[in-house]
């Protein structure tokens, strides 16, 4: 029988295995403020597509890396493992973007085949102009930041337990990480929540009055911690003992 995940106590492993795997942890830090510092002290864009391209394979790298050294996987690296999780990615990352995209043009659809009713067109205006009113607010933009968070949660992260388990030599198949959170949404929405984010929103205040070391020390250490809470939550999901 698959046991209810509880908020509180991914919180309490994370902080745990952080605590007895300081030394390896500290070395990952080191290298994620590196590829952090380098990117925004050079002052490097964005708009380059090679910077992007370079910038791409180093996180891939690194999370890859992580991933592989937290699950004791060996051989570490094998050109079967990489290839079938890069696709892995890809396809999540196909399926969050699809989802954001149908989201995005969902007021347009209802518009669309609900124009004919009396008053829609006028609630369709209306809500359109609280959202761009929100968008125009920092602060009220936080809601949609947030619901960002929630839906991404969802469509990216959980399905993003396929790709750890493609990793891991175990199940990698997108709806079996849909399937075995069943019965623990709301615990697994409400943790991702809170590490993808509620976290940011801190650093991200604390980064405004900081100069561009810490900034980039606040990302190490921060991208750190959420993959660590993360595999804590794919840890309930995929045990080692499972046939």
């Amino acid at each position: 029988m698959k046991k209810e995940m509880s908020v509180r106590q991914v919180f309490i492993d994370t902080l745990e295995f952080i605590g007895n795997n300081k030394a390896i942890l500290i070395f990952m830090t080191f290298l994620s403020f590196i590829g952090s510092y380098l990117a925004s002290s050079a002052g490097l864009s964005f708009k380059n597509p090679f910077f992007v391209f370079l910038y791409g394979i180093y996180v891939y790298a690194f999370y890859y890396f992580f991933v592989g050294l937290y699950c004791q996987q060996k051989p570490l690296i094998t050109k079967e493992k990489i290839v079938d999780s890069f696709i892995k990615l890809l396809i999540i990352a196909a399926l969050s973007l699809f989802i954001l995209i149908c989201c995005k043009f969902l007021f347009h659809i209802l518009y669309i085949f609900g124009r004919k009713l009396i008053g829609f067109p006028d609630l369709y205006y209306f809500l359109r102009s609280v959202y761009r009113f929100m968008i125009n607010n920092p602060y009220l933009r936080l809601i949609i930041y947030l619901g960002i968070t929630t839906l991404l949660s969802v469509s990216f992260f959980i399905p993003g337990f396929a790709w750890i388990a493609t990793i891991d030599k175990k199940d990698n198949s997108i709806i079996s990480a849909y399937a075995r959170v069943k019965g623990n949404y709301l615990s697994v929405i409400a943790s991702i929540f809170i590490i993808f984010g509620v976290f940011p929103l801190f650093i991200g205040y604390v980064e405004l009055k900081s100069s561009q070391v810490i900034m980039s020390l606040m990302h190490a250490m921060l991208a750190i911690f959420q993959i660590v809470a993360y595999l804590q939550i794919y840890d309930k999901f995929y045990p080692d003992n499972e046939d």
